[in-house]
């Protein structure tokens, strides 16, 4: 990866339909307009959108979200198409060429093809074009969907090694509980340590998107996590992203600070996947695990939920309490023929070839659990006057 700033920008459904639940091309020139003004400053652009299902019912006269994954993706299927056109010809009317990169889950969750996808990137950046980003959700299985572009965001930001991940949204910033219920509400402009955020995110999503606050925050989380700075903000206010980031800006939506000591790229990498399933341990190696140490077939008590090798799966102890994310080297039925058994007697099974290290999951392919604090604290004080 070069070192040109990177900047990705997500957009929901909610910021591309308005009042009447049709489509807003303003809203669509705002988004298109800034793009460019970023890349004439000098940065690397990434689109991610929403909206392939929104606009698909809106095409198809439909009053409600379509209820079955089928009747979804079939929308889906058609709202992508118009929604593309739309990118495409606003761009084009600027002379920018745009690129469609549609991505599920399983496209992502071994290391190879997170590197083809990095690879595509470069290869679309290299040929000057912006890069358009949505699910392949007439693709993509229930269990392996992102189930919101907010954290396909976090995911592409980091993907990408961005500088900044902007969340557009319909509300102004984050508040610490619902505006729209809570007179007491107020806005918070800067958290400084998601560890110690506490805001009511009970809020919900749009009648159209799939995202609320809550999905937001947990993609600032990662996205942060990652060394990613984070600014959630109103998609009215999209022109004022190049402002914001130069710092000439203040008090405009929410930003979410990036830690200053990220995790690796490759623990990185694995605190994106989904789990898709567990391995429960024994305290012995539950202390060894916390030790930066790698788990041996020895120390694994049971396993829930099926996988393949290298897939990642949770790592709890025998209470249930979560110790971190890995990536086994065995499947989840192999898992089963060893659960805790010595080396010796896994080499005395007939045709079962153990891995090379002898361990279930090395210590480089476990990312630990950061413990949160237990008491509830506030990134900020409360303004004394409004903001």
């Amino acid at each position: 990866m070069c070192s040109v700033e990177t900047v990705v920008i997500k957009v929901g459904t909610s910021s591309l339909l308005n009042d009447d639940d049709q489509i807003s091309l303003g809203s669509f020139a705002r988004i298109v307009e800034v793009v460019i003004e970023l890349k004439k400053l000098g940065k690397r652009v990434v689109l991610v959108t929403s909206g392939a299902v929104g606009i698909g019912r809106t095409k198809l006269g439909m009053t409600e979200r379509p209820s079955t994954r089928a009747a979804k993706q079939a929308v889906a299927a058609m709202g992508q198409t118009s929604l593309m056109r739309i990118y495409e010809d606003l761009f084009k009317i600027l002379d920018q060429h745009v690129a469609q990169v549609l991505v599920t889950r399983t496209d992502l969750m071994r290391k190879h093809q997170f590197e083809a996808v990095q690879k595509l990137f470069e290869e679309v950046f290299a040929l000057d074009m912006i890069p358009i980003v949505n699910e392949n959700d007439t693709l993509a299985l229930q269990e392996h969907n992102f189930g919101d572009n907010d954290t396909l965001s976090a995911l592409v930001a980091n993907l990408v090694l961005a500088n900044w991940l902007v969340l557009a949204t319909d509300v102004d910033c984050l508040y610490s509980a619902d505006p729209r219920s809570n007179p007491d509400a107020y806005p918070i402009h800067l958290v400084e340590n998601m560890k110690t955020l506490r805001v009511n995110t009970s809020g919900g999503s749009s009648q159209w998107g799939t995202g609320g606050m809550a999905t937001k925050i947990a993609a600032a989380n990662l996205a942060t996590a990652a060394g990613i700075r984070t600014l959630l903000l109103n998609s009215q206010r999209m022109l004022d992203i190049p402002q914001i980031i130069s710092g000439e800006l203040q008090q405009v939506g929410t930003q979410f600070q990036e830690v200053q000591n990220p995790v690796r790229t490759r623990k990185r990498w694995i605190s994106f996947l989904q789990p898709m399933g567990k391995v429960f341990v024994d305290p012995g190696a539950a202390v060894a695990l916390k030790m930066k140490k790698s788990l041996l077939p020895a120390g694994v008590k049971s396993i829930e939920g099926s996988f393949e090798r290298m897939w990642a799966v949770e790592i709890e102890d025998t209470a249930g309490k979560h110790i971190g994310l890995g990536l086994p080297n065995y499947s989840s039925v192999e898992l089963k023929m060893i659960a805790g058994l010595t080396t010796a007697q896994i080499l005395e099974i007939p045709a079962f070839n153990p891995s090379d290290s002898g361990a279930c999951i090395e210590r480089v392919n476990i990312l630990l659990h950061q413990a949160q604090p237990t008491e509830p604290s506030s990134p900020m004080k409360r303004p004394t006057s409004p903001v």
